[in-house]
């Protein structure tokens, strides 16, 4: 039986005398979300596997993190998928991937705020099941999208115009060669093309080495600033005219690539295409790959592909962008909505394109959605690096909607005899022996369909974080679909509203205990509104520094804490210091954005009527009181000229309480109380006797000071400070007052 993802039973059954239908896949890019994907295509390519037969991929297309997992589909698809979910490579890949494993500060660069190296780690992984061998019948075609760092110029019109080129495909294919040999890997090349293709390097026999492919795969990943550019060696050739190597080793040049899918996060057209003009059909074998692809034919692919596009963005709820206010109270604000909207509609270009190229491949594109919200997608799928269960909670969720797909939509539409054959994979005897694989999904199952056995099937503490975990996806569902007139659509139009539209809380998970508002406060963002749910539900993190019992801020306080050390090391790493001091300031406010908590240590140095050396650096644990000490040298600017006032050195002890609830990324106010001594050189520092005119002038006599006033600094860098000075009466001199603003700049630490 064909799996969900697999769109064409969803549309009509094989030609008759096909013994199997042919189908592409398109994964996006989705950062963490790549868990989810996974989850997704490792449930279909298990439910092929269990129904062989019916469905045979033949080309799967990626960008960014969905190029990884197009590799993986490939071979999964190939080779047969295993029936332990647990021991898959889709969730050896994604599961694990986690902060600690991409933050390796012996093995980043100044540029990036992580290392690669994980995705060396796959790339071992994946070469090492490739070794093994994939069937002799297996013949796919993988088409990877990445972007050069620098653009190329391609000649245009007769060589009359160079037009700059940033995006590139490189499309490879692979065939098995049996059990205990690699698969044989080529470029897949159109051999009278007049179009410049980009072609991977070439050994002698013509093969692509593996290393060549994964360095083009990782290149599809590394998204500016999170990942360094990866070097890819290439050629860049017309071939008509030419014969094959197209790019002998030798020959190959090196240039930097970034993240595909920052343009071009949908690479449909770059399937829709090769289908096109490198399939045809074999009389009693079905649809085959050509020699080469014709690239520059007029016709459409073949009527019976399948083409089905995973998008971890794809949701059947609204999206939590569509809540924004339309009015932008600041620039920062309106400058991120702004390069998010550019972003959206660089990647939405090749759908639109994909639609005027190939309408009638357009009209049955499957576009499976998601039903509840993923435990990564908060701070743009980036949120569940954080913590493994994230991750593994949303590889089951993929499976599950993958089930869910396929049972509501597919099923029914299939002839009562294909019904009759089909073979759920968690039923097989091959699963059943590893059963405590399948359990998290036929938890899910029970929890988001409402089925009675859900307390049976959730039992037990190693089921925790999972259900807890439920109760925040169906929690932010609720609130997601709660009636809004700033939805547009509305979510009357979304099918996974229905049941939070009823008017009636969200559902209980029994087991999960506490009762918070699930309801996203005015000034929570959705990272810390979900953050706020687990804690008061008592979930259990695992890669998360905290007490078991850890509170929302405590939680929160701890994953700044892992963002700052990423943005110090990066900082840390640049070549000039003027280059440190804007990295770290910058890093300084972006963990900031995520979670404000006061800096242990602060030190400053401002200008004003006096000029002052100052620092601050909390007590234990309270960061928002602190120790604060400073010297203050008045009278400085002052001193040149004819009868300058005294110069007097004030050193300053005392107080400075930095309240948490007042501060923010942009502006965070103090409070400060103070006391200290005026060391005038005037009187001997209060050996002499202070008389005449000296006697009212500030700085011309030593004597106690007193100040109190409040500072607020500005992205953490700029200092504004305001401070009333008292002086006593003291040594027969009359009490004196200033008011000292002051300007300057401030370092936290």
């Amino acid at each position: 039986m064909i799996a969900p993802v697999l769109a064409a039973l969803l549309l009509a059954a094989a030609p008759e005398g096909a013994r199997e239908i042919p189908v592409s896949i398109t994964v996006s890019g989705g950062v963490s979300l790549g868990a989810y994907e996974a989850g997704y295509l490792y449930y279909s390519l298990a439910t092929q596997r269990a129904n062989p037969g019916f469905a045979r991929v033949l080309i799967a297309t990626g960008a960014s993190a969905g190029s990884v997992n197009a590799l993986l589909t490939l071979g999964a698809s190939c080779a047969g998928s295993s029936f332990d979910p647990r021991k898959s490579l889709f969730h050896r890949v994604w599961v694990p991937m986690g902060l600690q494993q991409l933050f390796r500060p012996d093995a980043t660069s100044p540029v990036a705020a992580f290392s690669q190296e994980s995705f060396q780690d796959v790339g071992a992984m994946v070469e090492e099941g490739l070794a093994r061998g994939l069937p002799e019948d297996c013949d796919v075609v993988l088409g990877i999208v990445a972007s050069r760092q620098a653009p190329r110029m391609l000649d245009a019109a007769d060589g009359r115009l160079k037009v700059p080129v940033t995006e590139e495909h490189f499309v490879v294919r692979l065939r098995g060669r049996g059990a205990g040999r690699p698969p044989l890997i080529t470029n897949y090349v159109d051999p009278d093309s007049l179009d410049e293709q980009a072609f991977l390097p070439e050994a002698r026999d013509g093969s692509v080495p593996f290393p060549y492919l994964l360095d083009a795969v990782i290149a599809s990943t590394s998204f500016p600033v999170a990942f360094p550019p990866r070097p890819v060696k290439h050629c860049v050739t017309r071939t008509r005219g030419k014969t094959a190597p197209f790019c002998p080793e030798a020959s190959a040049t090196t240039s930097l690539f970034v993240d595909g899918g920052v343009f071009d996060n949908s690479p449909l057209r770059l399937a829709a295409s090769y289908a096109a003009g490198g399939l045809s059909r074999t009389p009693g074998r079905g649809l085959r790959w050509n020699h080469g692809p014709r690239l520059s034919a007029s016709h459409a692919p073949p009527p019976d592909v399948a083409f089905a596009f995973l998008s971890a963005d794809a949701a059947a709820f609204p999206d939590q962008g569509a809540s924004e206010e339309a009015g932008d109270p600041s620039l920062l604000p309106l400058l991120l909505r702004e390069m998010g909207g550019f972003v959206n509609s660089a990647r939405s270009r090749e759908l639109f394109l994909l639609i005027q190229d190939y309408p009638e491949t357009a009209e049955n594109l499957i576009y499976p959605r998601r039903h509840f919200p993923a435990a990564s997608s908060p701070m743009y799928a980036f949120f569940g690096f954080f913590d493994r269960g994230f991750r593994s909670f949303d590889f089951d969720l993929g499976m599950y909607e993958a089930r869910r797909q396929l049972e509501r939509f597919t099923l029914p539409r299939l002839a009562p005899e294909i019904r009759d054959r089909f073979t759920w994979p968690e039923d097989l005897p091959a699963a059943r022996a590893v059963a405590p694989s399948w359990a998290p999904l036929g938890c899910l199952r029970a929890l988001f369909d409402g089925t009675t056995d859900a307390d049976a099937r959730c039992a037990g503490d190693e089921f925790r974080n999972l259900r807890i975990l439920a109760q925040v996806s169906l929690d932010r569902l609720w609130d997601r679909c709660r009636p809004d007139s700033r939805w547009d659509p509305p979510p009357a139009e979304f099918a996974a509203c229905k049941g939070a539209l009823s008017g009636a809380p969200p559902p209980r998970v029994t087991g999960v205990t506490g009762s918070p508002d699930w309801r996203k406060g005015a000034d929570e963002s959705e990272a810390t509104q979900m953050t706020r749910l687990l804690a008061a539900y008592g979930y259990r993190w695992s890669d998360v520094d905290v007490p078991p019992d850890a509170g929302e801020e405590q939680v929160l306080a701890a994953m700044r804490s892992q963002l700052a050390a990423v943005t110090d090391h990066l900082a840390r790493t640049q070549p000039t210091f003027g280059e440190e001091l804007a990295i770290g300031a910058a890093g300084r406010m972006g963990v900031d954005l995520f979670y404000y908590v006061p800096p242990r240590a602060t030190a400053w140095l401002s200008l004003g009527r006096a000029f002052e050396i100052g620092g601050d650096w909390a007590v234990k644990d309270l960061t928002w009181v602190r120790l604060t000490g400073s010297i203050e040298v008045m009278n400085l600017v002052t001193s040149f000229g004819s009868n300058p006032p005294p110069v007097a050195f004030v050193p300053l002890v005392g107080l400075d309480a930095l309240p948490a609830s007042m501060g923010s990324p942009i502006l965070q106010p103090s409070f400060l109380l103070r006391g200290g001594y005026v060391l005038s050189p005037n009187d001997d520092l209060g050996g002499s006797p202070c008389e005449g005119q000296d006697r009212v002038t500030i700085g011309a006599c030593s004597r106690p000071a007193v100040e109190a006033g409040a500072a607020a600094s500005v992205t953490g860098f700029l200092r504004l400070q305001l401070m009333f000075a008292w002086y006593p009466p003291a040594f027969g001199s009359p009490g004196l007052w200033a008011v000292l603003p002051s300007l300057g700049i401030q370092l936290g630490f």
